[in-house]
């Protein structure tokens, strides 16, 4: 999670009916469609977007609107994570 990279998960336009896209998109939860064929995946630090018109866009399940332009980057290390160290396993802090 602290690596710096974002995971794009794409899939193929044009090659797959809806209902197969559909149901590519019902395996992400489990990370089942990884490997599929009509499912790109990469990791990247930065990613422009460019669109023919104003619309919304999906990012990690939050929908944002947009002008025709978006522009995502990754840093490295900026999460901060909380957790009750007597709840975690091996704690050592």
């Amino acid at each position: 999670m602290d690596d710096g990279l974002f995971d794009l998960v794409a899939l193929k336009a044009g090659v797959a009916t809806r209902g197969e896209l559909l149901a590519i998109l019902q395996q992400t939860p489990k990370g089942s469609h990884a490997g599929h064929p009509q499912v790109k995946m990469v990791q990247l630090k930065y990613a422009k977007f460019e669109f023919e018109s104003p619309g919304v866009f999906n990012v990690d399940g939050e929908i944002t609107k947009h002008d025709g332009c978006v522009e995502v980057s990754c840093c490295e290390k900026q999460l901060n994570v909380l957790a009750d160290s007597s709840k975690i396993a091996g704690a050592w802090l």
